[in-house]
């Protein structure tokens, strides 16, 4: 009487576990596709461009029919600004900001009482970022400028974020995470600023798909 083949038996199971395991990453794969898909709509969503109309304050600047463009001169920045929802608990501000001259820098404005008074997350067109508190015409570092490898050099556009909550920000650049920031006064007004590097510069500065939206 011939006895089973015991390696038979293990070269069974060692199939079946293989088979049982490409299954698994399938609907792995399946599901982090659909959650993917599903995030990237919701990222659509919060990227719809907001109108730029009459809510907006600027000041050295213009606002065309899809972009802003601010205008900084060698004796002062340029600043727009616009309300928001004094009931939301936070925020999301985005937007695409073109550096048109070597010396420029712009951001966005996370807190705002008016065109004098506000801190910014700026980054410059030679690489840098940086967080700061504008008083009177007086940069007040947070975070002193930094180089970053996200930021493009080149002249094509970068794309800024900003997610605050409940007092803190947290700021990204072209996607990729920048910086943190606690105890950050609350907001009536959020917007953009362009500004020269130094006391020569001035240039044009361009915004698009700018976006506000509330939790």
């Amino acid at each position: 009487m011939s006895r089973p083949d015991p390696h038979a038996s293990v070269t069974l199971l060692a199939w079946r576990a293989a088979w049982v395991s490409l299954l698994v990453v399938l609907c792995l794969t399946v599901v982090l596709a659909l959650l993917i898909g599903y995030h990237g709509e919701e990222t659509q969503a919060a990227l719809t461009p907001d109108r730029f109309d009459e809510r907006w304050q600027i000041r050295s600047g213009v606002a065309k029919a899809d972009r802003l463009v601010l205008n900084p001169t060698a004796q002062a920045l340029s600043v727009a600004l616009r309300p928001i929802d004094a009931q939301t608990d936070g925020f999301t501000l985005q937007t695409r900001v073109t550096l048109n001259q070597a010396t420029s820098a712009a951001g966005l404005i996370v807190q705002a009482d008016d065109a004098d008074h506000f801190v910014a997350f700026v980054i410059s067109a030679d690489g840098y970022f940086r967080l700061s508190a504008y008083r009177n015409g007086v940069w007040i570092d947070r975070v002193p400028w930094r180089t970053w490898p996200h930021v493009r050099r080149d002249g094509s556009p970068n794309n800024l974020r900003a997610e605050c909550r409940s007092g803190a920000c947290t700021f990204f650049v072209n996607d990729e995470w920048t910086w943190h920031a606690e105890s950050l006064p609350a907001t009536l007004k959020v917007g953009v600023v362009a500004t020269g590097l130094d006391a020569r510069s001035g240039g044009e500065v361009e915004f698009d798909q700018f976006a506000v939206q509330s939790p």
